[in-house]
């Protein structure tokens, strides 16, 4: 059936868009692309944020873990309403709470008291209905269809917010849930999440660890800067600690504030009339040690 056609695949997978133009430096390769060469497609990259319908048929179905179980946000204010209730019990767990929560949010106590006046302006009644005690922001789904997010107060964000990435879960939750700057937020609420933090993978490229060798005594000072400490005589909060990578030697200066003019003057006025001038210094990646001053 596939021979004779012209086929384009889409995959999040980028490294396969070159499977057709890479050098063949391995013989398992080589057979994949003979074997391949019968059929004539071409492979086009989509992002993952962007591959919604790859990334469901890949994982195991849960249910009310997709947006497919979920009502469409369409029709009247009733009938969504009406169809959450009926549907989705664990809709109305998670916000139970949602009334009594938005007497106390600042914003959706803001947006209330506004649609309920009567000099409220044209805008915000397009905008925002109250339903049940509830308050909803209307979204439009095209041209002839209005759809219903469900305005949820700050309190309540963390409830409803789903840990299985920030995109993913934007891409969920906006469909369903409003509350300003819903993106922000949902970054907000996984960083703070402490289960997130020990669990999830880093993606962050370190570098090739390898030893620090000095030869002589004034070759490599090594630096680092040690905080936050209780306010010491004279007002320093921090130590510039200066190890000596041939002799071990440790010096500590004291710092009121950890600043690179700070650092150059206890290098230049001390360490190095005392200890000598090095070849070389070593320190981490921070701010005070890589800004040019």
């Amino acid at each position: 059936m596939m021979l004779g056609q012209d086929l384009t695949f889409i995959t999040d997978y980028k490294s396969l868009t070159f499977l057709k133009r890479c050098k063949l430096l391995s013989a398992q390769l080589t057979r994949w692309i003979l074997y391949l060469q019968e059929y004539d497609f071409k492979i086009e990259h989509c992002r993952s944020m962007n591959n919604e319908t790859a990334n469901i048929l890949s994982r195991y179905p849960v249910k009310g873990s997709t947006g497919e179980d979920f009502p469409k946000s369409s029709g009247s204010i009733e009938t969504y309403v009406t169809t959450i209730s009926a549907e989705f019990r664990e809709v109305q767990k998670r916000l139970q709470n949602i009334c009594e929560e938005r007497l106390w949010d600042e914003w959706c106590g803001t947006i209330i008291a506004r649609v309920n006046s009567n000099d409220c302006p044209e805008k915000i009644k397009d905008l925002y209905i109250v339903y049940n005690q509830i308050l909803f922001r209307r979204e439009p789904k095209s041209e002839y269809e209005w759809g219903y997010l469900v305005c949820v107060p700050a309190n309540l964000i963390e409830s409803i917010v789903l840990h299985f990435g920030s995109e993913k879960c934007f891409i969920f939750l906006k469909r369903f849930y409003y509350w300003p700057k819903i993106n922000k937020g949902i970054r907000q609420t996984l960083t703070a999440c402490n289960l997130c933090q020990k669990t999830k993978i880093s993606h962050v490229i370190e570098g090739k660890m390898h030893h620090v060798f000095s030869e002589k005594p004034k070759d490599i000072p090594c630096l680092d800067l040690m905080e936050p400490l209780a306010v010491l005589r004279g007002g320093a909060t921090q130590f510039l600690v200066t190890v000596n990578a041939f002799s071990k030697f440790v010096k500590l200066y004291p710092l009121r504030r950890a600043t690179t003019k700070a650092i150059l003057n206890k290098l230049q006025n001390d360490y190095f009339l005392n200890y000598g001038t090095p070849q070389k210094i070593l320190s981490d990646n921070g701010t005070q040690f890589s800004s040019q001053t």
